[in-house]
């Protein structure tokens, strides 16, 4: 491995923290990169790591505040936090500075950082129309964020993105510069991938995947759609009574989730916690997971509702381990994956059986009101459990999706999309 370079400007991956999520999962994946040839440091607002940081990869956190902390209480520590920056960043002159994310970027703005990229992980426009935190926090914090873009849009010298339609948007809709925005897709370390995949689950889990098992893989938030996937797996259960549904992740929504689980009929388990897991269970929360590749390997469909993304890192990394997938044609990120010779700006209003996996008509219209949450399944759910009945019932067509979903999970390689990023870095620098 080679030694740091002194003659490369040193990184700074400045981003809200390291607590699970797809966006946090490429930035350690980077940083692990660029450490090879440069120093590399990650600044982060609150504290809390989920994922292993690389060698020689170091640390700054501006607080003692928990990355799970309220919006609110972060809202509040918005002084502090600008403050230590400020000062950070006075010490630290002669760096670029990645901003992973809206937050940390509103900072880097205000700061005028020079050298600075601006990495931003969602479809913009659907983030602010779907904003739910409350009309005074939302109304605070979309207008910071959407006078940020326009900040941004002169300062960064370069703005990643990782999906064509998010790029689009950002022109379109923020009077982005196109020549300074860019599309890099999210990494598949596809060899380390297959080798976690192997390892073996807990003895006292392995009976969940015995008969048909469907997956999901994500942060239990709003955003993720798992309320409407429960709503959705209560009437696959009227037709598959053996089916059992696995959701890899955690979040501030889990209690929520297993309440609401109980209340559809269904027999959720938190599994970190359980001394024993009970036979007759359905639902299964396994919590955060380094290691997620061996539940996704050992299911049988991923099951991917999410109302809104960027470019999301679990469906790819479903693809990686061969999983039929049927997913939201959600902006952004699943028709770019799954059907990427089709019209970005389409939207699915029946089932799409696409070149790589399924796409389904959109959830948002469905989003659930979690103040007073309805047990009642709408329309577009109902068709979406029609088709996981139909994948659970059709051996074939779940083994010829699997293929289709392994062959475009080469399209990601690590190594392709880190050449992407050392171009953004020497634009950044203006090298």
């Amino acid at each position: 491995m080679k030694n740091p370079s002194s003659s490369k400007r040193p990184v700074v991956i400045f981003i809200p923290s390291l607590i699970f999520g797809g966006a946090e999962k490429v930035a350690v994946q980077l940083a692990s990169h660029l450490s090879k040839t440069r120093r590399v440091s990650f600044l982060t607002l609150e504290k809390g790591a989920e994922f292993d940081i690389p060698d020689g990869v170091s640390t700054v956190c501006l607080s003692s505040l928990d990355g799970r902390a309220s919006p609110l209480l972060k809202i509040l520590f918005f002084p502090v936090h600008l403050f230590r920056a400020w000062r950070f960043f006075r010490k630290n002159r002669n760096v670029i500075t990645i901003s992973f994310m809206m937050r940390t970027s509103l900072f880097a703005a205000l700061l005028r950082l020079p050298n600075l990229v601006f990495s931003l992980h969602i479809h913009a426009s659907t983030f602010f129309a779907t904003d739910k935190l409350g009309p005074l926090i939302s109304l605070v914090r979309n207008l910071s964020y959407k006078l940020l873009l326009r900040r941004l849009n002169s300062r960064a010298a370069v703005t990643t993105v990782p999906s064509r339609l998010a790029a689009v948007d950002l022109v379109d809709n923020f009077g982005f510069d196109p020549a300074r925005v860019r599309t890099v897709y999210n990494p598949l370390e596809l060899e380390r991938i297959s080798e976690l995949s192997k390892e073996h689950v807990p003895e006292s889990w392995s009976h969940i995947f015995d008969g048909l098992t469907l997956v999901n893989h994500g942060r239990l938030t709003d955003q993720k759609g798992h309320a409407n996937l429960l709503r959705m797996f209560s009437l696959v259960k009227k037709s598959v009574p053996e089916a059992k549904l696995l959701l890899v992740g955690d979040g501030e929504l889990r209690s929520f989730l297993m309440d609401f689980s109980r209340n559809l009929g269904l027999r959720p388990v938190f599994l970190p916690s359980a001394s024993s897991v009970p036979k007759d269970a359905d639902v299964f929360f396994a919590g955060f997971q380094k290691n997620p590749y061996k539940f996704l390997a050992r299911s049988d469909i991923f099951v991917f509702p999410s109302l809104w993304e960027g470019f999301p890192v679990a469906l790819i990394e479903a693809c990686a381990v061969g999983l039929p997938i049927i997913a939201a044609d959600c902006k952004s990120g699943p028709r770019e994956l799954l059907a990427p010779d089709s019209d970005i700006s389409s939207s699915a209003s029946e089932p799409e059986f696409s070149d790589f996996g399924v796409l389904m008509p959109s959830l948002l219209p469905c989003r659930v009101d979690f103040s007073n949450p309805s047990l009642k399944a709408c329309e577009k759910e109902k068709t979406w459990a029609d088709i996981i009945i139909k994948f659970l019932r059709d051996s074939s067509l779940r083994k010829r999706f699997s293929s289709l979903a392994k062959k475009r999970a080469e399209d990601f390689s690590f190594e392709a999309i880190m050449k992407e990023w050392d171009d953004v870095l020497r634009s950044a620098s203006g090298k």
